[in-house]
């Protein structure tokens, strides 16, 4: 937005009066994003490499980590018949946290990963083929990593202290919250999703969330069944807390209905 303003500003101090009316009314605003954010997939494919997500998902599947370097390596040195390294499970995880992280509000779907892989031009910038990336593939890479129950929280864990030494973030003062997740639909296979507080509640979850006060680092989460009340979850909190927190005193910021 600044750009145009320059551009705008410019024109009216070189362009005639009549042309400036002109231009005025060209210019509009686009409905939809045409764009590939490759560089934003690119740089966060980078962050999570450095925070270590991929190796730590690897590691707790017991599978070998390919790293982006290998991929990349492996892409360029291949000749045509020889087939493309696959990359890990922790890789092609990492891919689809760089697309939440990268575009928010329009999260691509499994079946859409490989199209769109094209379009951030995978192979020459992270080393990933565009055709290994079809839904059955991602299917199985989310299916290794849900298999585990706490799976999430283990990788979660790991990246909390990892990036608390590399940043020097302190971990001794705690943001303590729940949401509420109101679901519509039929859940016959979900027993979490239940009726809750409210009028109109019949299918809900509660989402619980910890947070390092200052740096904004999410330290522990868990979703649970939409009936909880908030204090249950402290015993929980305390024990997620007490792994990753710094020696000395713990602070804890949370709503009164906790404790009571």
């Amino acid at each position: 937005m600044n750009a145009i303003g320059a551009i705008i500003q410019s024109a009216k101090r070189l362009l005639p009066r009549k042309a400036q009316k002109e231009l005025v009314t060209q210019l509009g605003t686009a409905d939809t994003l045409e764009a590939a954010p490759a560089g934003a997939i690119l740089m966060g494919m980078y962050v999570l490499e450095y925070a270590g997500f991929s190796t730590y998902v690897d590691e707790l599947l017991e599978e070998e980590h390919t790293t982006i370097e290998q991929l990349k390596h492996h892409f360029q040195q291949r000749t045509p018949l020889e087939k493309p390294m696959i990359p890990s499970t922790g890789i092609l995880l990492s891919l689809m946290v760089a697309d939440m992280i990268a575009r928010p509000r329009h999260i691509t779907r499994t079946y859409e990963f490989e199209e769109m892989a094209k379009q951030w031009r995978t192979g020459p910038l992270l080393g990933i083929e565009p055709s290994l990336l079809n839904d059955d593939r991602i299917g199985r890479a989310l299916s290794a990593l849900g298999a585990e129950p706490k799976a999430m929280q283990e990788v979660l864990f790991h990246m909390v202290t990892d990036a608390g030494k590399k940043a020097g973030i302190p971990l001794n003062k705690f943001i303590v919250d729940t949401t509420l997740l109101q679901l519509s639909g039929t859940f016959k296979k979900a027993p979490k999703v239940v009726a809750g507080r409210g009028m109109d509640s019949f299918h809900q979850l509660i989402v619980s969330l910890v947070i390092a006060s200052g740096s904004r680092l999410p330290v522990g989460f868990n979703v649970l069944a939409g009936n909880t009340s908030d204090s249950t979850t402290l015993p929980g909190i305390y024990e997620t807390v007490h792994r990753i927190a710094d020696e000395g005193d713990i602070e804890f910021l949370m709503d009164r209905i906790y404790p009571t």
